[in-house]
């Protein structure tokens, strides 16, 4: 089965037991007085509520089946159901019914909903997911054959299979014998006179041919640098937009960091006054960022580190970092720290969405040490972007070189509805202290 087919079972399986569960809790609720229309009087106060609870179980990764399992993401499962009762009750308080008061009936019905959900999807990744699997052929000596292997192991429990082909052996044969249904076309083979003829010779084998690359972009959403040439610089790059697209992104990023800055500035007040009190140090940390095309900009965030946090020099992040102060520790985890950087979003310096910008000092050595990593500077760095949800922070080069992908797959298919995706999955981070 396909991925995305999958995907909508589970969002469907998702659907009939959230209907199920309203259905359940009513008519055990009303049990002595139970007739039809008590449900639809019930179903038309909650089914509003419906789309956006399926934003959030998105939001918390519920339907990225390809990255993990159920058992690995339980407590984000857990979380967004919490979120989900929240929402629900301030929507009922806000949107008051006149026939009914549900507030009982809502911590029942996503009590009800979550065991059900829970239920489904432990059947779902056991019995479902990984049935009907894909068998994907890569050839044996290739270069990219041990990264391709490792990521087809990794999506196995959602149905791919990976099987080596030897070079010397009838391709099209093994092909058939070993019901290859995705066969990777070797790097190797561009360069080898006799590889579109070895390759014509399969076309009737059965399987759909694919790039390394496709492959990359179609099970982990990146783009490995191995593949990336400047041919492939030139037909996948767009440095502009259409027209329209950049004047609606600036227009969201100028109308939703103004809306933000207004909300949040009571909020930033109590955050100053608590750096303050921690040590009497300055509010702000001024940093030097490479943004747009090279240029230079300073960032603003609330200083979450002591004042000589970088007298030796700068230095990459690290888990649990000692420099912080004791209010920063709790700023850098959920990521109020930040919330200066609406400033430098409403002056252009930065957008809502792109590759996160770099200091200059580092950009130097990874430029050197990273091909092809000027790419980034072609657009807007952003506020988050698609490295971030996909990934922690950048600790080293390696760390920068596997988030530079990330970010090759963001400038290929950069588009507002990917941008409202990655909005929708950097608040899941809040929730994870990531």
């Amino acid at each position: 089965m396909d991925v995305q087919f999958r995907k909508i079972l589970l969002l469907l399986g998702d659907a009939l037991f959230m209907f199920a569960s309203l259905l359940l809790v009513v008519r055990l609720r009303f049990m002595d007085t139970w007739e039809p229309m008590i449900f639809w009087i019930h179903a038309r106060a909650f089914w509003p509520l419906y789309p956006l609870w399926f934003v959030l179980l998105y939001t918390f990764d519920q339907y990225e089946i390809v990255r993990a399992r159920f058992a690995r993401s339980r407590a984000l499962f857990f979380a967004a159901l919490a979120v989900c009762f929240f929402v629900g009750l301030a929507y009922f308080y806000l949107v008051p019914h006149q026939r009914i008061t549900p507030k009982t009936n809502l911590l029942l019905h996503v009590a009800v909903f979550g065991a059900l959900a829970c239920a489904w999807r432990m059947f779902y990744f056991r019995h479902i997911a990984g049935s009907s699997p894909t068998t994907v052929g890569l050839m044996e000596d290739d270069i990219l054959t041990p990264r391709l292997s490792q990521l087809v192991g990794e999506h196995r429990p959602v149905g791919y299979t990976a099987v080596l082909l030897n070079r010397q052996g009838d391709l099209s044969a093994q092909i058939s014998q070993k019901r290859v249904a995705v066969f990777v076309i070797p790097s190797s083979f561009q360069a080898d006179p006799s590889g579109a003829t070895r390759l014509y010779d399969c076309f009737g084998a059965g399987a759909v041919f694919l790039e390394p690359v496709q492959l990359f972009e179609l099970l982990e959403r990146t783009i490995p640098l191995e593949t990336v040439d400047e041919r492939w610089c030139v037909r996948n790059i767009r440095e502009r937009r259409a027209h329209w697209e950049g004047i609606a992104k600036r227009t969201v990023d100028v109308v939703v960091a103004s809306l933000a800055l207004a909300v949040a500035s009571p909020f930033c007040l109590l955050i100053a006054v608590a750096i303050k009190l921690d040590d009497g140090g300055p509010l702000f940390y001024r940093q030097q960022r490479v943004g747009l095309h090279g240029r230079q900009f300073e960032i603003v965030k609330f200083r979450s580190m002591r004042e000589d946090a970088e007298r030796s020099g700068s230095q990459w992040a690290v888990p649990k970092d000692p420099r912080a102060t004791r209010v920063g520790t709790w700023l850098r985890r959920t990521h109020v720290d930040e919330l200066p950087q609406l400033v430098n979003i409403l002056r252009g310096d930065i957008s809502f969405v792109g590759p996160r910008p770099e200091r200059p000092e580092f950009v130097e050595r990874l430029e050197r040490e990273i091909p092809h990593y000027r790419l980034r500077h072609l657009i807007r760095p952003g506020f988050t972007g698609w490295a971030q949800v996909r990934m922690r922070y950048a600790r080293s080069v390696s760390d920068s070189r596997a988030k530079f992908e990330y970010d090759l797959y963001y400038l290929k298919h950069r588009s507002l509805v990917l941008d409202g995706l990655i909005i929708l999955k950097t608040a899941r981070l809040l929730f994870r202290g990531e």
